[in-house]
């Protein structure tokens, strides 16, 4: 599955926030000089983020910055890769963007997507930044 810059660079910064401080403020400059993301480009994402509830962001005053705001076990990794890929949102595979369409196709590539995404529905984001071996990433996939 390829996925866009953007949602890479969501996942590397939530992984960043979790790993380093679930209580604290973590300015974007941090997350950008630590996972070498574009300090001119993350907010935009963390941005997205904070208005999905994913975490939470602080513009004025001493703490400014960025933090989980919900428990990571609680976060599936499809939600924050949605966010961004807009997966969802897509409808009818003949009618893009059509989510009332009662074609046979949209009912077989239902079915395609619900197989396809279950892995990314099951493993939370807090399973991402557990799964320190390739040993345990096969876990996590074969269950």
């Amino acid at each position: 599955m390829i996925f866009k810059v953007t949602t890479k660079y969501a996942i590397c910064a939530v992984t960043y926030l979790i790993d380093n401080g679930m209580g604290r403020v973590i300015t974007a400059k941090e997350i950008a000089d630590k996972r070498g993301i574009p300090s001119s480009y993350l907010p935009r994402i963390l941005g997205k983020m904070a208005k999905a509830g994913i975490i939470d962001s602080f513009h004025g005053g001493r703490d400014r910055g960025y933090r989980m705001v919900r428990d990571p076990g609680d976060i599936s990794l499809y939600e924050v890769l949605d966010i961004f890929e807009q997966w969802s949102n897509e409808g009818c595979l003949l009618s893009p963007g059509n989510r009332d369409c009662t074609c046979n196709v949209k009912y077989c590539w239902e079915a395609i997507e619900e197989k396809m995404f279950l892995p990314l529905k099951e493993i939370t984001v807090r399973d991402v930044c557990e799964a320190d071996t390739e040993a345990a990433v096969k876990e996590l996939l074969t269950g």
